[in-house]
């Protein structure tokens, strides 16, 4: 039995012929042998149905895989194709189609790859397989996968016959899973993968044509708070506006991507000059500018932005996104909303930061770092009645390094997070030690950084730390700056202060007047001491500007009924002229420098005499003794 081209089965005799004449009269003639014949006649009726069977299940499969076959007759050029293949060409079934007309349908460049391979099938009888966009009948374009192979007689080639198979769909799957493993799917933009291709892509076109290329690097301006007041369904919809607002900023060629929750990036191959991007920088700020609906209401959106150029700051992608990565650092650093270039200085000025993080956390390792307490003291009298702990650390060879030149750690989340656990620890058992030996204990000032009060149980744990070393609440007190009210929610911090205030912690709004908080956060929040910033001190008395400032605040701190602390005080003129404006506190090097813990619970043993401060306005003379002591506290 054969399958032929017609998907039809003929039968063939036992000896191989076909069923002639005298076959018939064999099987049908006069002396029939009975009930045997039946049986074989019965079973060949039955073989016959089942290849029937099995030749409509073989359709049926080629039909449903989409799968035909064809042949060429070589000498002759005829092509044969099976049902399926009219199919996939929207041809009706049993048109006649030339060899020419079924390679039409192949875009010109696709056809030469098919021809080629025919050629080389039918020269050296190399099969080929391969995969093909087609253009229907219809109009429509298919992809195909088509198989072929040369048959031979002796050394001729005679035909080729071969399979192909509808993988449309197939094609339309795969390419929408390589989009999804290349794309950023809540956007649409290129990920992190298809954004380093590009950006290796367009180093390679700028070395080729010798131009330059620029990356930039953009964050979304404080997105976490945002997203935690909306919600995260929320926050996605704000990033899809971000994304698209970010598209109408740049060109076709550009590709912008999203590399992490709020990061993009684009590559800008052929980049314009500085000036250039810099209108690129402003256009994406004033793009933003025009608020984020969210849920009736308008919510205000910016971006930093850092950028890196090629090849003028650096030799490989690497390099570039790093180099990006610290001017987009640096533009956080300078506030929202803001665009920096990279430079080699601010390169040094990172790398800085590194080794001072590295250096500071060896520090923590080796309990280097401790708090040293400089006396607050009476205007009146200038009586101690206040240490403020202010971070050292001590190096083994008992060298003190400033804060100013770790400053880094200080700012930096997780570090300045875990001194200031340091410093409230340390400060807790120094004033229970104090305590059991009997010393006279004043209240001790602890700066908290905003990274560390933002914690939820902040107050909570704070309290349970004093009472763990039996220190009542009213000995500490606890500072904020301004950097802290404004980098907080309102109402969470507001809270927090509220459950210390209750408690008995006074509450210091420290540096007043160097930021930009307002006036009325005086009124929002539980605040009992002002503390002048020391830049406002050292102008005194000669500077009116500042005169009139500190006069200004004093007087309008006692209409609130807080009190002033003037921090700074070097010379013992500014001591009289803050007592004769009403400062309540002064601190500074005239009274003592920071101290580590044995001096200052020997300072607080031996408490320093009342003192008369002069009068402003008079000459100040100071006994030798005095002199000299305070000479050597300035130094």
């Amino acid at each position: 039995m054969s399958l032929g081209r017609d998907g039809k089965v003929s039968a063939a005799t036992p000896g191989g012929g076909k069923r002639g004449r005298h076959g018939a009269a064999a099987l049908n003639g006069a002396k029939r042998p009975g009930a045997g014949h039946d049986r074989l006649r019965g079973q060949l009726a039955a073989a016959t149905a089942e290849l029937d069977r099995l030749a409509r299940m073989s359709q049926a499969a080629s039909k449903s895989a989409r799968i035909g076959s064809w042949e060429l007759e070589l000498p002759s050029r005829e092509l044969v194709w099976s049902s399926e293949l009219y199919r996939i060409h929207d041809v009706d079934p049993g048109t006649r189609v030339s060899l020419e007309t079924a390679l039409d349908v192949y875009p010109l460049e696709h056809r030469g790859r098919l021809e080629r391979a025919i050629e080389q099938a039918i020269g050296t009888g190399q099969p080929f397989d391969l995969e093909l966009p087609l253009v229907s009948l219809r109009g429509e374009v298919r992809w195909v996968r088509l198989t072929g192979e040369a048959e031979w007689a002796g050394a001729t080639p005679v035909r080729l016959v071969g399979a192909m198979q509808n993988i449309t769909e197939q094609r339309r799957r795969d390419h929408m899973l390589q989009r999804l493993a290349r794309h950023d799917d809540l956007t649409g933009l290129p990920n992190r993968k298809l954004f380093r291709e590009n950006l290796e892509l367009a180093l390679r076109s700028a070395d080729t044509n010798g131009t330059n290329m620029a990356l930039m690097l953009i964050d979304v301006d404080d997105f976490k708070t945002t997203n935690d007041t909306f919600g995260h369904d929320n926050g996605d919809r704000l990033l899809q506006e971000f994304a698209r607002r970010l598209k109408l900023c740049f060109r076709v060629e550009d590709t912008i991507a999203r590399i992490g929750g709020d990061e993009f990036a684009v590559v800008l191959p052929d980049s314009p000059q500085v000036e250039g991007l810099e209108r690129l920088a402003n256009r994406i700020r004033v793009e933003m500018a025009g608020g984020f609906e969210v849920e009736g209401e308008s919510v205000e959106m910016s971006a930093s932005l850092g950028i890196a150029l090629y090849p003028d700051h650096a030799a490989n992608a690497t390099e570039l996104l790093r180099q990006a990565d610290i001017a987009l650092y640096n533009s956080k650093e300078g506030g929202r909303g803001v665009h920096c270039f990279y430079s080699h200085a601010m390169g040094e000025q990172l790398a800085l930061r590194h080794r001072t993080l590295t250096a500071i956390r060896g520090a923590i390792v080796a309990r280097e770092i401790m708090p040293f307490y400089q006396p607050i003291v009476r205007a009146s009298d200038y009586q101690p009645v206040g240490l403020e702990a202010l971070v050292r650390w001590v190096r083994q060879e008992d060298q003190v390094v400033p804060p100013a030149l770790f400053m880094a750690a200080l700012t930096d989340p997780l570090l300045g997070t875990v001194i200031g656990e340091i410093m409230l620890t340390a400060v807790a058992n120094q004033i229970s030690t104090w305590q059991e030996e009997g010393n006279v204990v004043v209240p001790v000032s602890v700066n908290v950084a905003s990274d560390q009060i933002a914690w939820p149980d902040f107050g909570p744990a704070l309290l349970n730390l004093l009472a763990a070393y039996n220190v009542p609440p009213h000995l500490v007190s606890v500072e904020i700056t301004e950097d802290v009210i404004l980098s907080q929610d309102r109402q969470a911090l507001v809270g927090a202060l509220n459950a210390l205030s209750a408690a008995g912690i006074k509450i210091d709004f420290d540096d007043f007047g160097t930021g930009y908080a307002s006036l009325t956060h005086l009124k929002e929040y539980p605040v009992d001491r002002i503390k002048l910033d020391r830049s406002f001190i050292s102008q005194l008395p000669h500077d009116r500007e500042s005169l009139g400032i500190v006069r200004a605040v004093i007087s309008l701190a006692h209409e609130l009924n807080k009190e002033v602390i003037a921090e700074g005080v070097e010379t013992a003129e500014q001591a009289a002229l803050l007592a004769d404006m009403g400062c309540d506190f002064l601190q500074g090097y005239l009274f003592s420098k920071p101290m580590p813990a044995a001096e200052a619970g020997e300072y607080l043993r031996r408490r320093p005499e009342p003192a008369v401060p002069v009068r402003a306005g008079e000459v100040v003379r100071l006994s030798g003794r005095r002199k000299a002591r305070a000479e050597a506290r300035r130094g």
